[in-house]
């Protein structure tokens, strides 16, 4: 997400971006005709729960959107979509102790987050990554980011943030 040195206050969170239901890859964001919903899988681990976060914390994107859905999913679904290597990798680094597991055997439950496209306010060439900031129940806060899939730009055009009005212009430099 970041380089160089991080709060050690702040819990980073993993996070797949899958489509409404949460079992496959989300569609690119079209920021010039934003539509539709885009889901957030917060992936829990063996050190933390993520149905443990505070619904009512949680922003997402450059206009800090708040979830229109939210609701516990069990771990592997929509985890891992084939040719992923990013969910490969990690997968590869977790193992699941059985004492996570609940009495029906089901392993300690992700959160599906669903936001509403245009709440988000993706723009053209500005956004390369997209954000999730929040707090669980104990106050902990949280991040975790995804990467910003986004079709219908050209090369060197950018929008303007609601939140932010000043256009960033990263190709011209700045005179004295």
């Amino acid at each position: 997400m970041t380089t160089g040195p991080s709060d050690p206050n702040i819990l980073t969170v993993s996070l797949r971006a899958r489509d409404k239901k949460g079992d496959g890859r989300c569609s690119p964001i079209q920021p010039k005709k934003p539509s539709g919903q885009i889901s957030l899988l917060v992936l829990s681990t063996k050190d933390f729960d993520a149905t443990q976060i505070d619904l009512g914390s949680i922003v997402f994107g450059p206009a800090y959107a708040s979830p229109v859905i939210s609701k516990p999913s069990p771990i592997g679904h929509g985890e891992k979509i084939s040719s992923d290597p990013q969910v490969d990798w990690e997968e590869s680094l977790k193992s699941v102790r059985p004492e996570l597991m609940d009495r029906k055997g089901v392993k300690f439950k992700n959160l599906l987050l669903t936001f509403n496209v245009a709440d988000l306010d993706v723009q053209c060439n500005l956004d390369r990554a997209l954000f999730l900031r929040g707090k669980t129940n104990s106050g902990q806060s949280i991040v975790g980011a995804i990467k910003a899939e986004i079709v219908g730009c050209k090369d060197k055009e950018t929008g303007t943030h609601r939140y932010h009005r000043t256009p960033f212009k990263w190709w011209k430099t700045k005179q004295k």
